[in-house]
């Protein structure tokens, strides 16, 4: 099945590409070597047990994967 559309990004998704690469940059989001250290076990990821969840920490704001891990991890989850 063939998807009809332009053939080349529009301006808007250059744009958001770049804004989300800026983004990573700046909360080093990164794959977690350590699975008791992942965004997955944060406190501020949430929704746990979830494989995508969007991370309410004030300097994140962003959909992450559970087994990445930023600067702002903190293992101090609320449920636990």
């Amino acid at each position: 099945m063939e998807l009809e559309g332009p053939a080349d990004p529009a301006e808007i998704d250059v744009q958001l590409a770049v804004a989300a690469q800026q983004r990573l940059g700046e909360t080093l989001l990164a794959r977690s070597d350590d699975p008791d250290r992942s965004c997955g076990r944060c406190r501020f990821f949430l929704n746990p047990g979830h494989e995508l969840a969007y991370c309410w920490h004030p300097a994140q704001r962003s959909l992450v994967d559970a087994a990445w891990v930023c600067r702002d991890f903190d293992e101090d989850r609320l449920d636990r």
